[in-house]
């Protein structure tokens, strides 16, 4: 597969990535950087994503900019990590694509597709799996909608198509600038649209270990604040519930 990050032409093989410099003149083109270990035999899931790459690489969903801090392939890399269960047991060919419109990365296994809410600026990352009547051939998007050929048929996803699926959205960890020390989080205050039930994790690595909140239904600005009493290094705040709905800012209070 290939795809373009930072200027330059990034060619997928099964167990890496080649970071090329590319011009109009071919005697220049030289290798620039070799990534061992982050590689794909997805070529149908490779998108150019705001600056970014995703791919499926190993069973998991992966950001080639974070892939390339270090080099090769670590256990913290994984984009996909919230669905990764779902995603290794994929065995169908996927076709991927990056909506503008949308704001999403979608990939399409036959029916089911894998849905990113991306917004990195806000560090929010969020899964849905759309689970269709009909298995998609590919995805593109055109004037601003994205359309699916289905065999012979093509369909358009509605602008509203979450409206009443369950979302599954997790916050990257926070450590209030303040590595491996434990922290007290006391409360929580929500500015949202909609509702959501709550779950705080407390380590990084271990799924297991994780305080469950409360359900809460529209913004908590201006009444008494939610108390939790949560216990970890780093906190993590999972969203779960149905859409509509959407998140609009998060305050912690740890101590």
């Amino acid at each position: 597969a290939l795809g373009y990050y930072e200027d330059q032409l990034a060619v997928f093989f099964a167990s890496g990535v080649e970071l090329w410099t590319v011009g109009p003149d071919p005697t220049k083109h030289a290798i620039a950087r070799v990534l061992n270990g982050p590689g794909t035999d997805h070529a149908g899931s490779v998108a150019n994503t705001l600056g970014d790459v995703f791919y499926l690489s190993q069973g998991g969903f992966r950001s080639l900019s974070t892939v390339a801090v270090s080099g090769q392939l670590e256990e913290n890399d994984d984009l996909g990590a919230a669905i990764q269960e779902l995603t290794k047991l994929e065995t169908g060919t996927p076709r991927a694509l990056w909506s503008q419109a949308r704001g999403q990365y979608m990939c399409a296994f036959g029916a089911a597709v894998y849905v990113l809410r991306y917004a990195p600026k806000q560090k929010v990352v969020g899964w849905s799996v759309y689970e269709l009547p009909v298995a998609i051939d590919y995805l593109v998007e055109h004037l601003g909608q994205v359309y699916a050929r289905c065999g012979v048929d093509v369909y358009k996803f509605e602008a509203g198509y979450d409206d009443g699926c369950e979302y599954d959205l997790q916050l990257a960890h926070f450590d209030f600038k303040q590595p491996g020390r434990r922290k007290l989080l006391r409360t929580v205050e929500l500015m949202q649209t909609g509702t959501t039930r709550l779950s705080f994790y407390t380590e990084p690595r271990n799924p297991t270990r994780y305080v469950q909140g409360p359900t809460i239904a529209g913004t908590t600005t201006g009444i008494e604040h939610i108390y939790i009493g949560a216990l970890g290094s780093a906190i993590s705040t999972r969203f779960t519930g149905n859409a509509p709905w959407a998140l609009d800012g998060l305050v912690l209070n740890a101590e």
